[in-house]
């Protein structure tokens, strides 16, 4: 037998070399323009822009295209992008290069779907109808609209709505709203002339001239009004169009001398009784604030719910010092 000589060798040690770099290349090429799997639960789901958000155990989150031909099953059943629950656990698989949904797998609670436009909405008892339907509320209900996670009182007369409702309660599990993007406006009405309202924004910038319509929601002091309710000196928080300027909704009453803030530590999270316990910072007793659809979320800085708050985080919440109802939380940080 030939023995090969030196030169020999290495030629073909460098023939190998470069075809394993084919290959590795060519893999590595495959890898990003196919497919991969996610699973986690739904985040968010934008039904109108056909977008769905999920979320894994570690926290990454992905956001996929949903298309007409994606294969959607949630509970061993065919079913459409408005059929899936937020929450729902959820295996995705997609094309990488377009982050495009090829089959969306979900399970979740038994739900009703009801769907329809907004009639009416009370952000004090977190009631709101969808067509001849009258829905609950609560802290554990999650909302999203065009794709954020919001509160009850991001939510407009003119929003289309899918709620997901368990089997023999109206309590919503959820609600999917898409709707026109709006503009906030806080502040004190200045003018009232006919339908159209002048505000006078807290930060002190422009003023803002608002038309209120026929769908314009309106609340005065947590309980439902009309535009004669109305006055100038008044504080509202108002949200509206940004391009006609009709408002969506209108809330009055501003702060009271019920007004309160607490800052510290999340001592305890009940998601049955809807409340939260904060440890105020300096010392002092704890605190044990009642969370409802209304209250308006962040968890590091992004939009959460009741159940995303977690046991030693630190907090910030304004609050009605009679009711102890939470108007508002800010809870974790942007480096958690």
């Amino acid at each position: 037998m030939r023995t090969p000589s030196l030169s020999q060798l290495l030629v073909s040690a460098l023939v190998l070399a470069v075809t394993l770099g084919t290959v590795s290349h060519a893999a590595a090429r495959g890898t990003s323009s196919g497919s991969a799997t996610i699973t986690g639960t739904v985040q968010t789901i934008d039904v109108g822009k056909r977008k769905i958000t999920i979320k894994t155990g570690t926290g990454t989150s992905v956001k996929l295209a949903v298309g007409r031909s994606t294969a959607i099953t949630r509970n061993g059943a065919q079913g459409s992008l408005a059929d899936l629950t937020l929450n729902d656990s959820v295996t995705g698989q997609y094309k990488v290069s377009r982050l495009a949904a090829t089959a969306l797998t979900a399970s979740g609670p038994t739900v009703t779907t009801i769907s329809g436009s907004t009639n009416s909405v009370s952000r004090a008892s977190g009631v709101l109808s969808i067509g001849l339907n009258q829905l609950q509320t609560n802290a554990n209900t999650k909302i999203a609209r065009n794709g954020q996670i919001v509160s009850l009182r991001q939510i407009t007369s003119r929003d289309t709505l899918v709620a997901h409702v368990p089997i023999g309660t109206n309590v919503a599990l959820d609600l999917l709203a898409d709707g026109p993007e709006e503009s906030e406006v806080e502040g004190v009405i200045s003018t009232i002339v006919g339908n159209s309202i002048t505000i006078a924004p807290n930060d002190g910038s422009t003023a803002v001239t608002i038309t209120v319509g026929a769908g314009t929601l309106i609340e005065v002091n947590d309980a439902p009004g009309t535009l004669a309710d109305l006055q100038v000196a008044q504080a509202v928080d108002a949200e509206y169009d940004p391009t006609t300027l009709v408002a969506f909704s209108i809330s009055a009453g501003g702060e009271t001398e019920d007004d309160a803030e607490v800052e510290g530590i999340v001592f305890g999270v009940d998601t049955t009784a809807g409340t939260v316990t904060i440890t105020p910072q300096g010392g002092g007793a704890n605190i044990t604030l009642v969370v409802n659809a209304a209250t308006e979320i962040e968890v590091n800085d992004d939009g959460g719910t009741l159940g995303d708050i977690q046991i030693g985080m630190p907090i910030t919440a304004e609050y009605n010092a009679a009711t102890l109802i939470a108007t508002q939380i800010e809870a974790g940080g942007s480096d958690d």
